[in-house]
């Protein structure tokens, strides 16, 4: 019986100590921010960073010349 108890106090010490788990949700969490970004960078309407991004490089182009770009 000793050996049994040692056996899964053993068992149950690994599996707390194993940090595999932790890497795989953090890697996660990051695969799911870059994904949220993309889609805030790719979407098709100019609100929100996109629109503000539009807006101040449309601003830099009119100064430099008319050079902005025209939307389709």
């Amino acid at each position: 019986m000793k050996n049994l108890t040692l056996f899964v106090y053993c068992k149950v010490r690994a599996f707390l100590a194993d940090e595999e788990g932790a890497n795989a949700i953090e890697y996660a969490v990051i695969a799911g921010l870059i994904a949220v970004a993309l889609i805030a960078v790719l979407s098709p309407t100019d609100s929100g960073i996109v629109g503000g991004l539009k807006a101040f490089f449309d601003g830099v182009g009119e100064k430099v010349g008319g050079l902005a770009p025209t939307a389709n």
